[in-house]
């Protein structure tokens, strides 16, 4: 019978060791589990920036290029043609384009404000190569004051379009023609979600 006891008493022992080390092994297991959840988190961290970045870089981006006065409609004046950009590696969609006189702000020497009712334009893509608007007539009249007193003509072009992410961006720019030279500025740019 001490025989039977001192068995019992080896096999709990046993038991009770196999346990132990059970619990050691699951704690083990349960770090390295714990490891390899913070490690995904960081990986998808680090790919939704991958993402942020790659949306910024292929994003459309409209701007406007080269800009000429025609002398097309003469003797009545001449037409500003205006060549809109796509800067961006992907096409700009739902393009909503205003443009018309602008007189320049007295408190804001780069804005300026329409004067009467602006065209407005709407287009479905513009891709990478851009294309060049007939934009406004300008009346000779006009013209001619401008080159002889130095006074500019101002026109002012707001854009709205949307990406291929679907991000909204806007841009306005306030262009002059003055003595024969014309000259843009961006008044601002705003982009969103």
């Amino acid at each position: 019978m001490a025989r039977w006891a001192f068995l019992q008493a080896v096999l709990s022992a046993f038991g009770v060791a196999l346990i132990y080390f059970t619990f050691i092994q699951t704690r083990r297991a349960a770090n390295y589990a714990k490891d390899m959840v913070d490690e995904g988190r960081a990986a998808t961290a680090a790919a939704t920036d991958n993402v942020a970045i790659t949306k910024a870089q292929m994003a459309a981006e409209l701007t406007i290029g080269m800009m000429t006065l025609e002398n097309d409609r003469a003797p009545e004046g001449r037409t500003l043609y205006v060549t809109v950009l796509n800067s961006g590696a992907t096409p700009a969609r739902a393009i909503k384009m205003a443009l018309g006189e602008a007189r320049r702000r007295p408190d804001d020497p780069i804005s300026g404000e329409f004067i009467g009712t602006p065209k407005a334009l709407d287009f479905k893509s513009i891709s990478k190569d851009g294309f060049v608007v007939p934009s406004l007539p300008v009346s000779e009249e006009r013209v001619q004051a401008a080159l002889s007193s130095g006074t500019p003509i101002y026109w002012r072009i707001t854009f709205a379009y949307t990406d291929i992410f679907g991000t909204v961006h806007s841009a306005d720019y306030l262009v002059s023609a003055e003595r024969g030279q014309i000259e843009r500025k961006q008044v601002g740019v705003v982009s969103g979600g």
